[in-house]
């Protein structure tokens, strides 16, 4: 049913665990002199060593997503600031805190 609480939890607890893994992932050293693969619960990533592109999967739903390794350094400073912002911080403390995830 739409807006119950356990509902509610599920989505916000699973999207936390989602958006924690991602930012893992981006803090994975991608590069053509590593042999790095993210093998991660939500997300699947490694780098071509062939065209020098980041390739990442969302396992739940199958989207792929190929970049280059320079749009890939773009990605991890947009969210880095994302992330880094007070307001981010404090939600997502709070989630840690009321939910345990985000680890």
């Amino acid at each position: 049913m739409a807006g119950d609480p356990i509902d509610t939890f599920t989505i916000i607890y699973e999207l936390n665990q989602k958006v924690a893994e991602f930012r893992r992932m981006l803090a994975c050293p991608f590069n053509s002199a590593s042999s790095e693969i993210w093998d991660g619960k939500h997300f699947y990533g490694f780098q071509s060593n062939v065209l020098d592109r980041i390739h990442w999967r969302e396992r739940s739903c199958g989207i792929s997503i190929c970049v280059e390794a320079e749009q890939w350094e773009h990605i991890r400073e947009v969210f880095a600031e994302a992330f880094g912002r007070p307001e981010y911080a404090r939600v997502w403390l709070r989630l840690q805190v009321e939910r345990g995830g985000g680890r």
